[in-house]
């Protein structure tokens, strides 16, 4: 069975982004690293103090797939399945994968600072067969202490190790349901998150090798932890 992606985000967290000079940064960024962030680059008008993670410019793929944006100490680095019909996880992965180390690349070239945490981040929608909310909790809790709910937010933490690296990976599960559905009306859709990260109290600069064989870890693990889930509550169901 195949299973359609909704985004994946990878995050490369920094002492700090040279980005003095916002747009000669994107138009160096673009014309370096030849990834199809060709869209008109944005720098985005900040009024006031804003937090070093909010993003000063926006890079865009012209339909919209890829979308690169960079902050004061972090690059994030975000694919939106936007083709009809959308990409399964297998097909998406790689894609993904060949833009994403061109990124890479250019900032190892661009920026002294090499980063310090990573980051990648793997959404997904299933659909309900009859409520998710119901189908959450027949899979996940046990008992009936919480019979009733009409929603429901599952969060899981795992710490292990990708690559010796010391990390995180939170699983979140929650229903999903359009803002114009009646009071108590079923929920249609799942969303699976996959949150692996580099734990804060081993951070450390990561050369351009570690950072890679770190990714390429970090993807397969992503991608197997997710197809699991959904096809061990596809199952359930």
């Amino acid at each position: 069975m195949e299973y359609p992606l909704n985004s994946i985000t990878a995050v490369l967290f920094y002492p700090s982004v040279p980005i003095q000079n916002a747009l000669e940064f994107a138009r160096n960024f673009i014309e370096k690293t030849g990834s199809g962030l060709d869209y008109e680059p944005m720098v985005l008008p900040l009024r006031g103090p804003a937090p070093a993670e909010a993003p000063r410019i926006c890079l865009r793929s012209r339909d919209g797939s890829f979308v690169c944006e960079f902050a004061l100490n972090r690059v994030n680095f975000h694919f939106y399945n936007v083709a009809q019909p959308p990409m399964p996880v297998e097909s998406a992965f790689p894609r993904y994968r060949e833009a994403f180390y061109r990124i890479l690349s250019t900032m190892f070239e661009m920026s002294p600072e090499r980063p310090r945490r990573l980051g990648l981040v793997v959404r997904t929608v299933k659909p309900a067969l009859q409520d998710a909310t119901v189908e959450l909790m027949n899979q996940f809790v046990a008992g009936d202490a919480f019979s009733g709910a009409v929603e429901a937010q599952l969060h899981f933490l795992h710490q292990f190790e990708l690559e010796g690296v010391p990390s995180n990976r939170w699983t979140r599960l929650r229903t999903l349901r359009p803002n114009s559905a009646a009071p108590g009306a079923p929920a249609p859709h799942c969303l699976l998150e996959i949150d692996v990260n580099t734990r804060l109290e081993f951070a450390h600069p990561f050369e351009q090798n570690e950072v890679v064989s770190f990714y390429l870890e970090a993807f397969e693990h992503v991608r197997q932890e997710a197809i699991r889930l959904l096809v061990a509550t596809s199952d359930e169901s």
